[in-house]
């Protein structure tokens, strides 16, 4: 049983309103205030674990479901679901400044669950899998518009270094110069849509993504830049250089799952 919720198998309310005033004894105000902590911390504390703690109140609900299958709960219940899912959704387009549309969709709690994903409980990872992603699709055009063969030519201990561990020499180069790249890759003019192909494999979660959603701000600049600037910098360029070592392991690195 969720750590959020009351445990509705503590109740022997014999009434018709019985699920009613269970629903009415959720906590969801701590769902909502945990929320708020994690955005307010996202760019201080590198954390791979964090929970998606909307799965916490589905799963909830789910019991409720199973306990009281009566359609006038079941009504109540997902009323409450939907008003839930609603507000949490509400609350991480406030701070991130993010327009939404939920009008024709049915499932909030994806809705919420893949929003709650993209920008907490998986935002570092995620970041990570944006710039290795990246860099591997367009490798060719940042090698050439960083004049990354200049500093090829300088063969440092460091650049020698990576290419015995890459297959590809520019993303050797690269990740040896991952600091200077990066930092000029802060720089680029880079879409909502391209950020969520980029970072889901499973495009049916990236068009899920855009059909609710749309930042009323840049995206990149405003959301994904601003950890390049936190204290958990250098774990997250120490994590590309790791997630680009792995990918050179395969001799013809496939960038087309990756448009």
């Amino acid at each position: 049983m969720s750590s959020f919720m009351s445990d509705p198998t503590m109740y022997n309310i014999q009434t018709e309103n019985e699920i009613n005033i269970i629903l009415a004894q959720s906590n969801e105000d701590l769902l909502y205030s945990l929320i708020e902590d994690n955005i307010n911390t996202m760019y201080t504390y590198y954390n791979t674990d964090k929970p998606n703690i909307i799965v916490s109140f589905e799963d909830y609900f789910k019991q409720l479901s199973a306990i009281y299958s009566d359609t006038e709960s079941m009504a109540a219940i997902k009323n409450k679901r939907d008003e839930v899912y609603s507000k949490c959704i509400e609350i991480i387009c406030s701070k991130f400044d993010i327009f939404y549309n939920l009008d024709d969709i049915q499932d909030k709690y994806s809705a919420a669950y893949y929003l709650y994903d993209l920008l907490i409980s998986s935002f570092d990872k995620n970041v990570t899998a944006f710039y290795t992603n990246y860099i591997i699709k367009e490798k060719n055009s940042l090698y050439e518009a960083f004049r990354l063969e200049e500093l090829r030519k300088e063969k440092d201990s460091l650049t020698i270094y990576s290419k015995k561990l890459y297959k590809n020499n520019k993303i050797a180069i690269i990740s040896a110069n991952i600091d200077y790249v990066v930092n000029q890759m802060m720089a680029l003019d880079i879409s909502f849509d391209i950020i969520l192909n980029i970072i889901y494999a499973d495009k049916n979660i990236s068009k899920f993504l855009q059909s609710i959603f749309m930042p009323n701000r840049d995206f990149y600049k405003t959301i994904i830049v601003p950890i390049l600037s936190s204290p958990i910098r250098s774990i997250i360029l120490s994590n590309i250089q790791l997630e680009l070592q792995n990918c050179s392991m395969v001799e013809d690195m496939n960038i087309d799952s990756l448009i």
